[in-house]
């Protein structure tokens, strides 16, 4: 049938807009618009993955992938770093070392499930990044300050944010060369070094009196009795108690031992154990001043005003804020700044 302006109605004809090419360029560019918008909500959101490159030390072989699973935002942290170097004027020779780590925490969304946070600590020196780690645990009886280079690691320049400061200013990252795909090669205590070593600093203002002196035998501390089948455990600490007679009647008793066959002789070994823990408070002190003895005065100078910065993901899900703490390690201490 054909048009025919006549059959229609008044409505019809004022309705009907005439085409012109400009009407028809108009919902052309309105429809790429719209198209346009509706690509960009389904495209998936990629932040900067440089932070994957930094060692996440201290962390469990077991869960060191699970870190991955979650795309963290760490674009504040490129930001950061790409602001201090690019803003950077001072002829001193000032660097920004990266460290990360992971804090698992519980979380329950239907199910409980543990989601390993992680954090980047960002470090501001006037000199090279340190370049030792220390190695503790419940399960080791000492502390051990070892090479970075022990475990295969070391501080990697990174040029991408300031190429014309390279050798004056730089941002380190610290990396391993050592691959989960080794550590079933590893004896079981070398493997357990990775989770228990932490980067580790000297503060000179606070590093002599992090060591506690002992006041009596620590908790939990299993000692040898002389004719006895097995060892015992005691919490050993001189204000509990008016004398150390007055405890050793009372260990008897927790422990079932006749008082006088076994006085002296529990007596004797709680002595001992006071006495090796005493030696052993006063080996780390004379250790730790020695190091504190050996550092230059600008090196004492460049750790006292040394500054550390926390990073977290910018992550809403799953939800960070609660979990953030100032903490970074026993050597590093709290920071005051947290992102």
């Amino acid at each position: 049938k054909r048009f025919n302006k006549k059959n229609m109605t008044k409505e019809q004809t004022v309705a009907s807009p005439k085409t012109t090419p400009s009407n028809v360029k108009q919902a052309k560019e309105n429809k790429e618009r719209v198209e346009k918008v509706k690509r960009k909500a389904r495209k998936p959101k990629f932040h900067w993955r440089g932070w994957k490159e930094i060692f996440l030390a201290g962390t469990e072989w077991e869960i060191y992938k699970n870190a991955y699973d979650i795309a963290w935002d760490f674009d504040h942290l490129k930001q950061f770093l790409k602001n201090e170097m690019e803003g950077e004027v001072s002829t001193t020779n000032r660097n920004l070392f990266c460290f990360g780590g992971t804090e698992p925490q519980m979380l329950y969304n239907g199910q409980s499930v543990v989601i390993p946070f992680i954090a980047v600590i960002v470090g501001d020196k006037q000199m090279a990044p340190p370049n030792h780690v220390g190695v503790t645990s419940v399960q080791r009886v000492s502390e051990d300050i070892l090479p970075m280079d022990h475990f295969h690691m070391d501080w990697i320049p990174q040029f991408n944010f300031n190429k014309e400061s390279k050798g004056l200013h730089e941002v380190y990252y610290m990396q391993c060369k050592t691959r989960h795909a080794r550590t079933k090669y590893m004896k079981e205590m070398e493997k357990m070094e990775y989770t228990y070593l932490i980067p580790h600093i000297i503060r000179p203002d606070t590093w002599l009196t992090e060591v506690q002196k002992p006041d009596g035998i620590p908790p939990g501390t299993a000692i040898e009795i002389e004719g006895h089948p097995r060892s015992i455990q005691v919490a050993y600490m001189p204000s509990l108690y008016e004398s150390l007679d007055e405890y050793v009647e009372e260990l008897c008793e927790e422990q079932d031992l006749a008082l006088n066959d076994y006085r002296e002789r529990v007596k004797s070994a709680l002595e001992e154990e006071m006495k090796r823990v005493q030696q052993a408070y006063e080996d780390e002190l004379k250790r730790k001043k020695e190091m504190l003895d050996n550092l230059a005065d600008e090196q004492k100078a460049a750790l006292k005003t040394c500054r550390f910065i926390k990073f977290y993901p910018k992550n809403q899900d799953p939800p960070i804020e609660p979990w953030k703490n100032a903490l970074i390690n026993r050597y590093y201490g709290r920071t005051e700044t947290i992102y």
